[in-house]
């Protein structure tokens, strides 16, 4: 590689650095390479270590989502607590540890109601739970919720608390494809 080729190099080292999880391969990316935040963003992912996470400017936009993406993989919920309260980047961090450990009281936490409705919705579907769609407060978020639900589970059932008429009949379609499942379809 042409010595003067930095681009290529810092590129090299990004791609080998995530493929291999070696963070000595990030620390040679060059300052101003835009991706040597996604670098140690994935390689802390790949090895499960927050640690890593400080490697990373203060003012790159992976900062925050390198401790959000550790605490998802490792499904540790302290991580969230170095967020301000309320803030989005603990909220997201919050729903992502919930989904990741299908663990609905996590939800409870989120101060948001976007995100709180997102993280019921995402936790029902991971665990295959329709209750917990009741704890959705938005109307277009319970639909979401009861058809991820209805295709995870593989329950048409379920399609009948769509509460659009469109909703449902896709909702059915849908299971009665991945099931395959004729008497659906009558």
């Amino acid at each position: 590689i042409a010595e003067d080729d930095k681009y290529f190099k810092d590129f090299c080292y990004y791609t080998l650095a995530k493929n291999i999880t070696d963070v000595s391969l990030c620390n040679k990316i060059s300052d101003g390479f835009s991706n040597k935040g996604a670098c140690y963003d994935s390689v802390a992912i790949g090895l499960g270590d927050e640690s890593i996470c400080a490697k990373i400017n203060p003012n790159d936009f992976y900062t925050d989502r390198c401790y959000s993406d550790v605490a998802q993989k490792t499904k540790n919920i302290e991580i969230c607590e170095r967020f301000a309260d309320g803030s989005t980047d603990k909220n997201v961090c919050l729903l992502n540890v919930a989904e990741s450990m299908g663990d609905a009281s996590i939800c409870e936490k989120i101060t948001a109601s976007y995100q709180k409705n997102l993280c019921y919705t995402y936790v029902a579907k991971a665990v295959g739970n329709a209750e917990l769609c009741n704890s959705v407060t938005d109307s277009s978020r319970l639909d979401e919720c009861f058809r991820g639900v209805a295709i995870e589970t593989r329950n048409a059932d379920l399609c009948e608390e769509l509460k659009e008429s469109s909703q449902r009949d896709d909702c059915i379609k849908l299971v009665s494809k991945y099931t395959e499942d004729i008497s659906l379809c009558e």
